[in-house]
C-alpha cells in the first residue's frame, strides 16, 4: 500500500500546473521521450508501462518503471479585440510529464498503472490593450484566457492469449481543471462586459480504454488498435468580473452570483496502425480518429445581472491524426527516431477565436534517440516542432438574454491566428 500511495502522491504534486496547447483539446505529443521520437506512431508496437496510455495490450510484454517529462513552449498570436492589433500569448511555458510503473504478475499477464498529462488548453493575453477601438478604456486592460488540464489516472492490465496476440484494457480517472476569461460587447448598453470564471475543477471516474495488438512470429510486423471512451467534464468554480461603459471607461452594473461551471466532452478516440521491420529499421504508421463534432459548444452556467451567461459556441470538427515514424537499431546501443504528424482542422472558420488553436492544418515534426546502458535502463530523448495558421471569424450575430445580451468584439471580422510548439521530449526507463 506504501508504495502506491508515495506514486499518488508524486503524480500529483508533478502534474498539479500541467497545461498544454491543444488542437481540440490536446497536441498531437503530449509526452514521451522515447514514443515522442517517431510521432507516437507505435499503438501496434509499443510496450511496457507507457502502454497504458497508448495501448494498454502492452502491458502484457514486460515489467518496467518509466518516467518522462516534456517542458513545452507555446507562443500564439490572435487578434483579441480588433483586426489591426495582433496580441501574443504570456506564460508559455507547460511542464508535461507521465509516470507510470508495470509488473508482469504472470507469464501472460501484466499489470500496470499511470499519471499523466492527457489534454488541455493554454492560452493567456495578459493586459489586453483595448483602446486601438475604445479610446476611453485606456485603464482596462482585462486577462483573456483559456487555461485548463486533464490529467489521467489509469490502472489497467494487458493479457497475451497466445504468442503474438495481446489485448488489454485500463480504467482512466479525469481530473480537469482550470478557468476561462472572455471579453463582449453589451448590446442593450454601450458597453465591454468583462467575464472570469476561475478554479473550476471537476473529476470523473467512468473513463476506460481498450487495446489489441499482433506481432508475427518472428517479430517483423505486426497491427494494432485501441479506444478510449468519452468523458463528459462539468468543471465548478467561482466567477467574477465587470463592466465598462465604452463611453467613458467608468464601470456600470456587473452583478455576478456566485458559482459558475464550464461543461464540455473530452471525446471518444479510436486509434489504429501498424509496424514493419526491414533490417535495422522499424516503420510505423497510424492514424487516430477523434470525435471532436460533438463539441459544438462550451456550457457555461453563472449570471451577469441576474441574466444566465450564454454558451460559448465551438462547432468544431472531428479530428485525425495520421502519424508516420521510423527508428534505425543499427548502432550498437543506440536507436535513432524520425516523425511526422498531419492533423485535420478541428476549429471552426466561423467559430474561430484567439484563445483556441487556429481553424487549419497543423504539422509536427520529431526527431529523437534512445540508448540502452546496461541492458535494463532505458535513456531517451526527442525534440519536437509544431505549427498551425489559419484565419477565421468569430461568430456574428447576438448571444444571451436580457441585460447580459451581448456579442463577440470581432464578430463576423475574419482575422488570423498563428500557432507554434517546441518541446523538449526527455524519459528513462527501468526494466526489470
Amino acid at each position: 500500500m506504501r508504495p502506491l500511495l508515495i506514486f499518488v502522491g508524486f503524480a500529483y504534486l508533478f502534474f498539479i500546473s500541467s497545461n498544454v496547447y491543444a488542437a481540440g483539446f490536446e497536441k498531437a505529443v503530449l509526452w514521451s521521450g522515447k514514443e515522442a521520437g517517431y510521432g507516437v506512431a507505435s499503438v501496434s508496437k509499443i510496450s511496457g508501462s507507457q502502454s497504458i496510455a497508448i495501448n494498454p495490450a502492452g502491458l502484457a510484454a514486460s515489467s518496467d518503471v518509466s518516467l518522462n517529462f516534456s517542458p513545452t513552449w507555446v507562443s500564439i498570436d490572435g487578434h483579441v479585440v480588433s483586426a489591426n492589433r495582433t496580441e501574443k500569448t504570456d506564460h508559455n511555458f507547460s511542464p508535461v510529464g507521465e509516470f507510470s510503473m508495470n509488473y508482469k504478475v504472470m507469464d501472460r499477464l501484466g499489470v500496470g498503472i499511470g499519471a499523466y498529462v492527457a489534454g488541455g488548453s493554454k492560452a493567456i493575453y495578459d493586459g489586453v490593450d483595448f483602446t486601438g477601438s475604445y479610446a476611453a478604456l485606456g485603464s482596462f486592460r482585462p486577462r483573456i484566457v483559456t487555461d485548463f488540464s486533464v490529467i489521467e489516472y489509469a490502472l489497467g492490465f494487458g493479457y497475451e492469449i497466445q504468442p503474438g496476440l495481446r489485448i488489454g484494457a485500463a480504467w482512466r480517472i479525469l481530473e480537469a481543471k482550470g478557468g476561462l476569461s472572455t471579453a463582449k460587447a453589451l448590446v442593450n448598453v454601450p458597453a465591454v462586459t468583462y467575464v472570469n470564471i476561475y478554479d473550476a475543477k471537476d473529476t470523473k471516474y467512468d473513463g476506460f480504454r481498450l487495446g489489441v495488438q499482433y506481432q508475427s512470429p518472428n517479430d517483423d510486423w505486426g497491427i494494432g488498435a485501441s479506444f478510449r471512451n468519452a468523458v463528459d467534464v462539468v468543471a465548478e468554480g467561482q466567477i467574477n468580473g465587470e463592466a465598462r461603459l465604452t463611453g467613458s471607461g467608468n464601470t456600470t452594473t456587473a452583478t455576478f452570483r456566485p458559482g459558475a461551471s464550464i461543461g464540455t466532452t473530452f471525446p471518444w478516440a479510436l486509434s489504429f496502425g501498424g509496424n514493419l521491420k526491414l533490417s535495422n529499421f522499424l516503420i510505423l504508421g497510424a492514424a487516430d480518429y477523434v470525435n471532436y463534432k460533438n463539441n459544438q459548444e462550451l456550457k457555461i452556467t453563472g449570471t451577469l445581472n441576474n441574466n444566465a451567461l450564454p454558451n460559448i459556441p465551438l462547432r468544431w470538427k472531428n479530428m485525425w491524426n495520421i502519424r508516420i515514424g521510423t527508428e534505425y537499431d543499427g548502432i550498437n546501443a543506440w536507436k535513432l527516431r524520425a516523425g511526422y504528424i498531419l492533423t485535420t482542422k478541428v476549429t471552426s472558420d466561423t467559430d474561430a477565436r484567439a484563445t483556441l488553436s487556429p481553424a487549419g492544418t497543423g504539422h509536427t515534426l520529431t526527431a529523437g534517440m534512445g540508448y540502452a546502458f546496461l541492458e535494463n535502463l532505458d535513456f531517451d530523448g526527442a525534440f519536437e516542432y509544431a505549427f498551425n495558421s489559419a484565419s477565421g471569424s468569430m461568430t456574428s450575430g447576438t448571444t444571451g438574454t436580457g441585460t447580459s445580451q451581448s456579442r463577440e468584439l470581432l464578430s463576423g471580422v475574419s482575422t488570423e491566428t498563428k500557432a507554434s510548439v517546441i518541446a523538449i521530449h526527455t524519459g528513462v526507463t527501468y526494466k526489470f
